[in-house]
């Protein structure tokens, strides 16, 4: 594995899942090695080709890992991406637009009715692209990273990604049998699809990770989320996003739910109710305080029984680890240098050393 300790990560990381990880938080820090290089490849002119021109992003993938320090249980992930409306654009075989650093669907959907069921088809070019820029990760991958699982939005956040989330907000009042059969038919194609996914990641390597930088070396599992949720009441949360959820979290073998921002927070006991839910990922937003204000969140969560994930600056580690515990939590912290890398790591040991 490209600058990390293969054994190492995936030791603590088993210990993360079983919550066994007594002597502090794992954390994953990044920054640009002594010396990094910039890359130098071709790089294609139109936005569209940096996404789909899968030599070039295999190759930018592979010159960052090798420029990148992975301190504490950091590790190098190239997750095939072609952004957060791949599910709904595959379903509806709706075109994406692509910008610098995201893509979305063009909205195609007027009225579900008019819609044919939607269901998972192999021969879909989103699909296929997907597994070509998969296919072509695995070829170079060498042992050197893991291979993620794709962005994947389901539920209320595909029907968004079709329609527009406003026109989804006015359908669950004027036509909530609607969204509850297209939900059901996006659950049908999740599971299908992700069969897919695990299949063919279970061939190459130990266990599956994603976007989120968190490795199960032993179970399928994914991190599933609702950012339309923000949107919606607490009632509607349970009618329509919870259905959702707890079928996800029967098909997989360990889970998360990404909570974004603070609009989302209202579902916070409800998502802490779950006995399904293993843990919880809270991203508390540009603009907001940093990891150290969410005391009550944290404790919530971690009272609840859940694991955790948040992104952290160094300045939060001492006075995080006055209330949370270090078992099942999981930091992440980017720098500007490898030695302020190692010093975040050495800040996070001597202040769980003092518990």
């Amino acid at each position: 594995m490209i600058n990390q300790n293969y054994e190492y990560v995936r030791e603590r990381f088993r210990q993360f899942w079983n919550k066994e990880n007594h002597d502090r938080p794992l954390i994953s820090v990044f920054a640009p090695k002594d010396g990094a290089q910039p890359f130098r490849g071709k790089v294609p002119e139109k936005i569209k080709d940096r996404w789909l021109d899968f030599d070039y992003v295999v190759k930018r993938e592979i010159h960052m890992f090798q420029n990148t320090y992975y301190g504490g249980e950091a590790f190098p992930c190239l997750n095939p991406n072609l952004g957060p409306d791949f599910f709904g654009a595959m379903l509806c075989d709706l075109d994406v637009e692509f910008g610098e650093s995201t893509s979305w669907a063009v909205h195609g959907v007027d009225d579900w009715e008019q819609l044919p069921t939607m269901k998972f088809d192999e021969k879909n070019r989103w699909w296929k692209l997907l597994e070509q820029l998969t296919d072509y990760a695995v070829r170079e991958c060498k042992g050197d990273y893991l291979i993620g699982l794709t962005d994947i939005h389901s539920g209320l956040d595909a029907l968004t990604s079709m329609k527009g989330p406003a026109e989804v907000c006015m359908d669950l009042y004027d036509c909530p049998e609607n969204i509850s059969k297209r939900l059901e038919e996006c659950r049908a194609a999740y599971a299908q699809m992700m069969r897919k996914c695990f299949d063919r990641l279970s061939q190459v390597q130990e266990g599956h990770t994603n976007w989120c930088q968190i490795w199960n070396p032993d179970r399928e599992w994914y991190i599933t989320s609702c950012d339309f949720s923000c949107l919606i009441s607490k009632d509607d949360f349970d009618s329509y996003v919870l259905p959702t959820l707890e079928f996800e979290w029967d098909m997989l073998g360990a889970n998360f739910y990404h909570l974004d921002g603070v609009d989302a927070l209202r579902h916070l006991d409800r998502l802490c109710g779950c006995e399904k839910l293993n843990g919880i990922q809270w991203v508390y937003g540009a603009g907001q305080p940093t990891a150290r204000a969410w005391k009550d969140v944290l404790c919530r969560i971690q009272d609840a029984g859940k694991n955790i994930q948040i992104q952290v600056v160094p300045e939060d580690i001492r006075p995080l680890s006055e209330f949370l515990r270090p078992e099942g939590v999981h930091l992440t912290c980017w720098v500007g240098s490898e030695s302020e890398a190692k010093a975040v790591v050495k800040e996070l040991e001597s202040a769980y050393s003092h518990r």
